[in-house]
């Protein structure tokens, strides 16, 4: 599926979710909801853009050493709390999908290390999705999900939020896909340094080149671990990131329209 022109040049992952509809008819509120790749430093068209939104919150999927690497300072600058929420803190013992690639360092690799991520992120990210959840139910400000490229965390926690304000599964999979193919050269290089140090060595542009995108295939197969496990999106919802009927009902009010 071609994914419309961005909104946003210098980071053209930005874009609202909002207007998604829901089972019951209603829809997620726009100009609340946004989601995004990690926003260092736009141009300054785009900079007066993105600050003009007002957001006020913004909740940072990504590690330790990808903060250090690429820290927030433009939206600390603009006086914007930052939630820093680490998917993968709860790694555990599960093995690392990078193993593959690094065994066998081939586009066909890099698909299976992304369907393992995917595998991987119903049970891992119950504690960051708890904190979001808690924190977005008590907030009145416009709020942004990212990760480094905005389409793999980013992906997995914004279609663990939709499906919690009840947004239907086809939506949720036309948002996922709108990441495909809008990515920087900066989300290339940082996907590189991050390959390479994974592997040892240099991994090239064709594998690389699969871990910029998005497939279907790949949320699908989060739902399908979570339905596999837990027999409903809404069970793991309410088992790992606890979600109640009343933190539900106060999230779709405030997110819904």
């Amino acid at each position: 599926m071609a994914s419309p022109q961005p909104d946003y040049p210098s980071s053209p992952n930005f874009r609202d979710f909002g207007g998604l509809a829901t089972a019951d008819g209603r829809r997620v509120r726009k100009g609340t909801a946004y989601r995004s790749e990690a926003v260092l430093a736009p141009d300054r068209p785009d900079a007066a853009r993105l600050h003009a939104i007002g957001i006020g919150l913004v909740i940072d999927l990504r590690r330790a050493v990808e903060r250090d690497f690429a820290p927030n300072d433009w939206w600390r600058g603009h006086g914007v709390e930052l939630l820093e929420l680490d998917v993968f803190a709860d790694l555990r013992g599960n093995a690392s999908p990078w193993d593959r690639v690094k065994d066998d360092p081939t586009p066909q690799s890099a698909r299976a290390l992304m369907m393992g991520s995917y595998e991987l992120f119903p049970m891992v990210s119950g504690p960051a999705l708890a904190v979001m959840f808690e924190r977005l139910a008590t907030t009145d400000n416009p709020f942004l999900i990212h990760c480094t490229a905005g389409k793999d965390r980013t992906g997995f926690m914004a279609a663990m939020l939709l499906q919690a304000l009840g947004v239907e599964r086809a939506e949720i999979d036309r948002d996922y896909m709108l990441s495909d193919g809008r990515f920087t050269p900066a989300v290339v290089e940082a996907t590189q340094k991050l390959a390479d140090v994974k592997c040892g060595f240099r991994v090239s542009m064709e594998t690389i080149d699969v871990l910029v995108r998005v497939h279907p295939s790949y949320l699908a197969r989060s739902f399908a671990v979570i339905e596999e496990r837990y027999g409903s999106v809404d069970a793991f919802l309410e088992k790992e990131g606890g979600l109640s009927d009343t933190l539900r009902d106060t999230l779709r009010a405030r997110l819904l329209a």
